[in-house]
């Protein structure tokens, strides 16, 4: 294959990236950091189907960062691959670091403008 084609497809797969990043913004509810998650979602209706969407979530985050660390030494956005993997998968601390991540006034300025465009409410950071 030639250059230019790898140079297309990163360019593709950035912009996708991008715009899938943009509509979990926007579809996230505006208490999402501040909501308690303690609490377990129930999963007494269908809880094969829950342990399955569990499994795939975070086969799909393995994935992520593994491709995000080939994109640290490769052409890509590695750093933003490996955190989007991180927020698939479930394990201990996840809640603490993704408050520490987007509790800094630039991503949070980011993240409200974006939401401000497509007329939703502003998260709730406090």
């Amino acid at each position: 294959m030639e250059l230019q084609y790898y140079f297309y497809l990163f360019i593709i797969g950035t912009l996708l990236y991008f715009c899938i990043i943009i509509f979990a913004i926007i579809r996230m509810d505006p208490d999402y950091f501040i909501r308690d998650k303690s609490v377990k979602p129930t999963r007494t209706n269908h809880p094969y189907l829950w342990w399955v969407v569990k499994l795939i979530k975070n086969i799909i985050g393995i994935g992520l960062v593994i491709v995000g660390f080939l994109m640290l030494v490769l052409p890509g956005q590695g750093v933003l691959t490996i955190f989007m993997g991180l927020l698939f998968m479930d394990f201990p601390g996840k809640r603490k670091l993704e408050i520490s991540l987007t509790h800094r006034p630039g991503i949070q300025k980011i993240i409200d403008e974006i939401r401000l465009k497509a007329n939703r409410p502003p998260i709730k950071w406090t």
